[in-house]
């Protein structure tokens, strides 16, 4: 390297220093309010006042920006910022969203077909039952009046007397297990062994006494890949993100040496 060269590069360098030395100060006492952010203010007041701000409104918007800034600045000259977990698990929290807005690729259908495979079970769509009940507690002379009822409906009446049933009277496309939590065991087993069509009971339950009538039972089927390709998609897009950010925060983790100061 020549003379020439090395004196335009010492000169350089000293020019930045002194431009750095005297101007750092200015620079971390500058408060810069960008329109993005008086816009979002204001949208914000828009939203929970119900009306656009006035002038003075405004002024007062930016006024609490600033005094916020300022508060924040002098906050992190303290160390006020250290050591607290609300303000750590907010910035983490802000870091988690920054990487999750990153768009992501739509993924070929060769790896779809691959994640279908390895999770075909959760594409499997077991029986379903679709069925109307009318409900009859268990007070006393409850199940005499199920029965009655039962009798007029086999009559060709419509169906009579009962109480209000705070899961509703119509329930549609259950699977066994849903209806086992809402009504128990015995319940599920007298329905799914009943005719469509035909008015049953009266069935126990935990709540009291049931007529039940079955008006449709859709077979269990296993969803090709085409036909759950958009739940495939979710599901794969979903897998990915978590897969993600669990390898960029070990990614991350690898970085610092991790003590635990603890005696528990």
């Amino acid at each position: 390297m020549n003379k020439k060269v090395l004196s335009f590069l010492i000169i350089g360098l000293l020019i930045y220093s002194f431009d750095y030395f005297f101007n750092r100060g200015e620079d971390e006492n500058t408060i810069i309010i960008y329109d993005d952010d008086v816009k979002a203010l204001i949208q914000r007041w828009n939203e929970q006042v119900g009306r656009p701000p006035r002038e003075d409104d405004i002024r007062g918007i930016i006024d609490q920006l600033v005094n916020e800034e300022v508060l924040y600045r002098e906050a992190v000259k303290l160390g006020l910022d250290k050591n607290d977990i609300i303000i750590k698990r907010r910035l983490a929290q802000k870091l988690t969203f920054l990487r999750d807005s990153l768009e992501s690729n739509t993924p070929e259908d060769d790896l779809l077909e691959a994640f279908y495979e390895n999770n075909k079970k959760t594409y499997f769509i077991e029986e379903l039952y679709t069925f109307s009940q009318v409900y009859f507690s268990s007070k006393e002379g409850s199940e005499d009046e199920a029965k009655a009822s039962l009798f007029n409906i086999k009559s060709g009446s419509d169906p009579t007397g009962g109480e209000p049933f705070m899961l509703g009277k119509n329930f549609v496309n259950r699977t066994k297990k849903e209806i086992t939590r809402d009504f128990g065991q015995n319940f599920t087993n007298s329905l799914i062994q009943n005719s469509i069509g035909r008015w049953q009971g009266p069935i126990k339950s935990s709540y009291g006494n049931h007529l039940v009538s079955l008006i449709n039972v859709t077979e269990p089927k296993q969803l090709s890949f085409n036909e759950a390709k958009s739940i495939v998609l979710a599901d794969f897009l979903a897998a990915q993100k978590k897969k993600d950010q669990e390898d960029y925060l070990n990614s991350l983790r690898k970085k610092y040496k991790i003590v635990i100061d603890s005696e528990i």
